[in-house]
């Protein structure tokens, strides 16, 4: 099973000593690894490192692996990651430059919520899945790239990306989540594709740029408050099959 990072948000850690010797785990970079899986178990959230290059031989980066590591400023993940734990970069205010590789499939819950420095991600195609709060709080995102693989996206994924601008959704998802894109101010523009049947709880709550947005003829159900506080929405269609709002 993947653990979680035992020393999490220890904000004056700076160094993990291990043996050299040591059967199950080493360091390297001043990152604490575990030989058995490969993985990532923590980089200390006290070190004064800006930039981490993460060994070309590791496979997953572990539950809250670098949470808590505000000076981080760039991480480099090898092609080798398969797994990105929950939580992994969880709080990393300075984090401005990371690449996910090409054989990750899930961007889990909480993957870099409140990562206020990224103002851009590509996700790529080989993700299935984005977990709730994935991206929440990520104050400086302006843009983002959902590839069309993604078939789910949990609660909140967006909630208070205040910068972000516009995205357009995968053909691939049945439902809007839940506050999927609450508090995003500066939202104007959602694509919402055709095969959307359902619409989450408080979506666009709190969008005041939102000007327009249209909703695909399939989709039979509005949550409630989603468009509270869409102070700039001007008109709205709603569909003919509509059955609960």
């Amino acid at each position: 099973a993947m653990g979680v990072n035992p020393f999490a948000y220890c904000s004056n850690l700076t160094e993990i000593v291990v043996a050299a010797d040591h059967p199950t785990l080493a360091v390297a970079g001043g990152a604490l690894y575990s030989k058995a899986d490969s993985r990532l178990v923590c980089f200390p959230s006290g070190s004064r490192q800006r930039e981490y290059q993460i060994p070309g031989d590791i496979a997953i980066i572990g539950e809250s692996a670098f949470a808590g590591c505000e000076t981080l400023l760039a991480v480099t993940i090898p092609e080798s990651v398969e797994t990105i734990g929950e939580n992994a970069f969880y709080g990393c205010q300075g984090l401005v430059g990371l690449s996910i590789p090409p054989r990750v499939t899930a961007i889990p819950d909480g993957a870099f919520y409140g990562c206020e420095g990224l103002t851009g991600m590509t996700i790529p195609p080989s993700v299935v899945s984005i977990g709730a709060y994935a991206f929440g709080e990520c104050e400086g995102l302006t843009g983002v790239v959902i590839p069309q693989s993604v078939t789910s996206i949990g609660e909140k994924a967006f909630t208070g990306c205040e910068k972000l601008t516009g995205i357009t959704l995968p053909q691939g998802i049945p439902a809007i989540p839940d506050h999927l894109f609450d508090g995003c101010e500066a939202l104007i523009a959602v694509t919402i594709p055709a095969g959307v049947t359902s619409i989450g709880d408080e979506m666009f709550s709190g969008c005041s740029a939102l000007t327009s947005i249209g909703i695909p003829a399939g989709v039979t159900s509005f949550g409630y408050s989603v468009f509270d506080g869409c102070a700039a929405l001007t008109s709205i269609n709603i569909p003919a099959n509509v059955t609960s709002i």
